[in-house]
Order: structure tokens, then sequence, then C-alpha cells
């Protein structure tokens, strides 16, 4: 069990550090049979990115659900590589972002719930590590920010149609905003919406996360630099949006 632990860490860190280099992390999916179709390519429409927990799910179907069926969307992988290939192919780019403590609370959460459900691994990353791919999705994207639409978890789970606006008036895209007539938004599972066995497992974790913040200098740091980032998203969408 331990050796599995430490092979499923080893290989989620190189993921992680792969995915700041586009040629490299899609090179390694060729290479292990892991394209698909919502990965970008040149064909793609759109990119909506973000790490985990950041409005994902009901941000991406919300979009795909109210444009033409042969809509091609990027979407979901959780890497920056996505957005970063987007920027290179000039494609239109949205970056989900959600406040950083809160995103690994709830992918940790959420992963061990699936593991209750299901009966999957019940290994689960542990925050030292979550939170440093955190900070690679979004230091990563830094340098790119005046190429893509910032869009927080508060206001993609609010209004995608004001996120859709914001790509329209930033891209001169045309995408839909509103539902076509007689259609209504798709019902997600159980991963997109809070519920008792979450809950419970988060309080759990909560704890857990409150003991490391005392307890580790490192992880202190690496959250107080996360934090840090993430005001800079948030103040220079709110100046886009003046």
């Amino acid at each position: 069990m331990l050796k599995t632990s430490v092979i499923r860490r080893l290989r989620y860190n190189l993921t992680i550090w792969s995915t700041r280099t586009p040629s490299l992390y899609y090179a390694l999916r060729r290479l292990t049979g892991r394209m698909n179709d919502r990965c970008v390519t040149a064909a793609s429409d759109i990119v909506i990115e973000g790490f985990p927990r950041s409005a994902n799910s009901s941000t991406a179907h919300a979009f795909i659900d109210r444009q033409p069926e042969d809509i091609q969307v990027a979407h979901h992988l959780h890497h920056v590589a996505q957005l970063l290939r987007g920027i290179e192919l000039n494609l239109p780019c949205v970056a989900l972002i959600r406040e950083p403590r809160s995103a690994i609370l709830s992918m940790k959460s959420l992963v061990a719930e699936a593991a209750e459900r299901e009966g999957g691994d019940k290994n689960v990353e542990p925050f030292e590590d979550t939170i440093k791919a955190w900070l690679t999705f979004y230091e990563a994207l830094e340098p790119h920010l005046d190429r893509v639409v910032i869009a927080p978890f508060s206001e993609a789970t609010k209004s995608v149609e004001t996120v859709i606006t914001n790509v329209n008036r930033k891209f001169g895209t045309q995408f839909v905003t509103e539902f076509p007539d007689g259609k209504e938004a798709r019902t997600l599972g159980y991963h997109a919406k809070p519920n008792p066995l979450r809950n419970r497992i988060k309080e759990t974790l909560e704890a857990e996360l409150r003991t490391l913040e005392q307890e580790s200098p490192t992880f202190r740091s690496d959250l107080e630099r996360a934090n840090r980032l993430y005001d800079k998203y948030l103040e220079i969408h709110a100046s886009r949006a003046q």
C-alpha cells in the first residue's frame, strides 16, 4: 500500500510539472493513449479550463448546451497546458479560478467521497501537493492573462451568461448566451453540488487542513503565495469590468 501511494504521488507531481509545457504534456498524453475530444486542437472553438472544483462542470456544460451542436470545446482536463496551448493557437480562452484553500479542500473531499461511493482508490493527494498544483496552474498562466477571460468561481456559478458575454466582448465572438427554445440545463452528477456525505467528509478534512496550516511553515508559505496570486487575478478581473 505504501509503495502504491508513493508511486501515485510521484505520478501526480510529474503530471503537474509537465503541464507548464504544452508540447511535453500532450506528447505524454499521446504516449499513454490519453488524447480525447476534450483536448484542445486547432479545430477547437474555445478553451474553458480551471483547477479542479472551480466550476468546471457547471460552466463548460452550461456553455455547451447554449451553443450549436457542432461546437468544439476543450475542457475538463484541469491542467493549465490546455489554456497555454489555446493561447498558442489564438483561441478564445476562459480561465476559471476559485479561492485556493476552498479549491483544494473541495477537491480532496470529492475524491474521498467518490472512493466511498464507488469503491475506488482511497489514496488522496495530500494538501501539500494540491496547493503546489494550484500554484503551478495559475503561475504558469499569469504571464498570459491579457489573452484570457478570467471567470471567478462566484461569477461562473451565478451567471454563465456574464462569462459568455465577457468572452464575446474580448474575442469578438458571437457565442450564444441564452438557452435555445425548449432546451433546459442538464442535470449534473453528484460531484457538482454539495451533499450530506461530502459535507461530513469535508468537516474531517477541514480539521486536517487547519492542523497542517498550524504545523507546516512550508504549507503556510505556499498558501499565502496562492492567496496573493488569487487576489491578483481578482483585481485584474475587476479592472476589466469597469
